[in-house]
């Protein structure tokens, strides 16, 4: 998937999407704004590679990554904040 956000706030879920065969790419441009990223705490996260001028990525909650779905984030986020929680 691919997300862009320029002065504003935008809140994705992945609680359902469906990944067939368990890994996912996520790349991810944030601008001036709030990106919330909703994904399932079971899903692995295997690492972000977020580049950042200004901004910020926190991580909220625990992930347990017993449901075999690999995702990987990547992207810029500037003057901006990256924000994920584990649902």
């Amino acid at each position: 998937a691919r997300i862009e956000n320029n002065f504003g706030t935008l809140s994705v879920y992945f609680d359902n999407a469906f990944v067939p065969d368990g890994v996912a790419n996520l790349r991810i441009e944030n601008a001036f704004g709030l990106l919330n990223l909703y994904i399932p705490k079971e899903w692995d996260v295997q690492s972000y590679d977020i580049d950042r001028a200004f901004g910020s990525v926190n991580e909220y909650g625990m992930r347990t990554g017993e449901s075999g779905v690999l995702l990987t984030i990547h992207g810029e986020s500037n003057f901006a904040t990256v924000r994920i929680d584990y649902i």
